[in-house]
């Protein structure tokens, strides 16, 4: 599949208003959990809030996405304060709606708090 698909790429991002430490922000992007995503943390520092890519997609029956079990094991990983999936329900070929992750997120005791957006919503990323 790495042939047919295009890279993808996670981005930190990160908010210094010159009062305090500076909010980090881990934006996932469309990936599938890898023990090297580990080292987001080593090269960036504690993440406050993470904005996960889920939806498991499929394709010629291969996982290509996140789904709630690899979502939730980045959030043990990583261990931001807020998490917040986005991307579950896009498209008609993923399988993991985000009912799935928030009740795994749950039986699994991740770390920190879970925070749910729709679409067209705001929500604060700070704890």
């Amino acid at each position: 599949m790495r042939f047919l698909l295009p890279p993808v790429m996670g981005s930190v991002l990160e908010l210094d208003t010159g009062a305090g430490t500076p909010l980090r922000t881990y934006i996932t992007g469309d990936t599938l959990f890898r023990r090297d995503l580990e080292r987001v943390v080593e090269r960036c520092g504690p993440i406050d809030a993470m904005v996960v890519h889920l939806g498991g997609t499929r394709i010629a029956g291969m996982t290509v996405t996140m789904d709630d079990r690899q979502g939730v094991k980045l959030v043990h990983a990583i261990r931001p304060k807020v998490t917040t999936p986005i991307h579950f329900d896009d498209y008609k070929v993923f399988k993991s709606p985000r009912e799935d992750f928030v009740a795994r997120f749950t039986r699994d005791a991740a770390p920190g708090d879970l925070r749910l957006v729709d679409r067209g919503q705001t929500i604060p990323l700070t704890s």
